[in-house]
């Protein structure tokens, strides 16, 4: 064998070498996006659960917001300051799956979902109110999709919802479906 050859067989393997390794990255990359993804989702999961759970420690705030929905200005002063409060937290976290679903941090499928469900509660009377009226300092791409959304709905009256949501349904509400004497 001369040198040529030699030559020709090293440099044959050193591209071999090059490939393998593009490879190996390429591999690795991909593993560490869908990790990423997956931290993204367990992050959104791990705050929306946080939410749930100050409802589930807080019979006052879950009686709050229900009422809140139904009609804005059937609270306090003090009470429309804590409503707005919880929605200013729990538009700030669909807006960051927003954005993350923008960015391809976690599936369409994920934000998708929970917009459906973000979208069916601002299309409450008390909702719709504060999304009009105090909705501030979000993501405009954000802001300007759930607008577009809801141009195209009809705000949902609150007997509506409680068919949707049996649930949420307490003792006074049957008052709604009765007719006024």
């Amino acid at each position: 064998m001369n040198w040529n050859a030699l030559s020709a067989v090293s440099s044959a393997l050193g591209v071999l070498g090059v490939l393998v390794s593009l490879v190996y990255l390429a591999v690795q990359i991909k593993r560490h996006t869908q990790q990423m993804r997956s931290q993204a989702y367990l992050s959104i999961a791990d705050s929306t659960r946080k939410l749930l759970m100050e409802l589930r420690g807080d019979t006052e705030l879950l009686e709050l917001l229900l009422r809140g929905n139904r009609d804005w200005d059937s609270l306090s002063a003090k009470e429309q300051c804590r409503y707005h409060l919880w929605n200013v937290d729990e538009a700030q976290l669909m807006e960051t799956a927003f954005v993350l679903w923008q960015e391809q941090g976690i599936s369409e499928t994920a934000y998708l979902e929970r917009e459906k469900y973000y979208v069916s509660l601002l299309r409450m009377p008390g909702r719709t109110h504060w999304w009009n009226n105090y909705v501030q300092h979000l993501d405009d791409r954000f802001e300007a999709r759930i607008n577009e959304i809801l141009k195209g709905t009809e705000t949902l009256d609150y007997g509506s919802f409680l068919e949707r949501f049996p649930m949420y349904k307490r003792p006074e509400d049957d008052l709604l479906s009765k007719p006024e004497a």
